[in-house]
């Protein structure tokens, strides 16, 4: 997510995410940076500079997507229960041609 709407990032190209898409875990990822899990659970809201791979898998940041270490979606929504939503930034640099930054 990049100042405040997610951003789709396909090879070297980057532009605005204009409609829902559909994670290949079934999550359900707005324009707006919410999205809703696969299993009904609470609509979240991503964080600016952080970022969720086409797996549906979250990362702190860019870096750490390109390094492969996510965020344990158990123990973070364990963790974060109660508090504000998250935001993020989406991208996939493993993605076959599509991803979000």
């Amino acid at each position: 997510m990049k100042k405040g709407k997610i951003v789709v990032v396909s090879g070297d190209k980057t532009m605005p995410m204009e409609t829902t898409m559909t994670l290949k875990n079934g999550i359900m990822m707005h324009p707006d940076g919410s999205y809703q899990p696969a299993n009904g659970g609470k609509q979240l809201k991503l964080h600016n500079n952080q970022c969720m791979d086409m797996n549906g898998k979250k990362y702190t940041s860019v870096t750490n997507l390109q390094k492969g270490k996510g965020i344990d979606p158990a123990a973070h929504n364990m963790k974060n229960t109660g508090k504000r939503n998250m935001s993020s930034q989406m991208g996939n640099k493993n993605m076959s041609g599509m991803g979000h930054h």
